[in-house]
C-alpha cells in the first residue's frame, strides 16, 4: 500500500511537472497524511525533471500520536523517463522501517527484476 501511494502522490506531481514547455523542473513539497482528523504522519518529496528524465525521491513518517500504536518511517526514490509527456518508472527503491517490529522491508525494482530484502534487528 505505501508504495502504490508514493506512485500515485509521484505521478499526479509528474503530471503536473510534465508539460510540453517544461524541459527542466525541481519542485520539493511537504504533505500531511491525515486518517480522518487525525494527523497521522508526513510525506515530504523531491521532484527533478531534466531532459525527459525524472527523479522523485522522498521520506513518509508516521506522527507523535499514532506512534503511540505504531511507529513506521519509509524512503523511496524511483527514476524513469517521460515518454510523451507520460512518466515511465524505470527503477525505485524503497526501504519500509517498521519500528513497532524492529524489521526492515527493502525493495529493489530494475528493468529486468525485483528483489525484495527483509531483516530483522530485533535481539534474540
Amino acid at each position: 500500500m505505501f508504495i502504490r501511494c508514493l506512485m500515485s502522490v509521484g505521478l499526479f506531481w509528474l503530471g503536473y511537472a510534465s508539460a510540453d514547455s517544461i524541459q527542466s523542473h525541481s519542485r520539493v513539497d511537504e504533505f500531511d497524511i491525515r486518517l480522518g482528523f487525525l494527523h497521522a504522519g508526513s510525506l515530504e518529496s523531491n521532484l527533478s525533471i531534466e531532459d525527459e528524465k525524472y527523479e522523485f525521491t522522498g521520506v513518509m513518517r508516521t506522527s507523535r500520536f499514532i506512534e503511540h500504536f505504531f511507529k513506521w518511517q519509509g524512503t523511496f526514490a524511483a527514476t524513469g523517463v517521460l515518454v510523451e509527456g507520460v512518466p515511465t518508472q524505470g527503477r525505485y527503491l524503497v526501504i519500509s522501517d517498521n519500528k513497532t517490529k524492529k524489521d526492515e522491508k527493502i525493495v529493489l525494482k530494475t528493468e529486468d527484476s525485483t528483489t525484495i530484502l527483509r531483516t530483522n534487528r530485533e535481539k534474540k
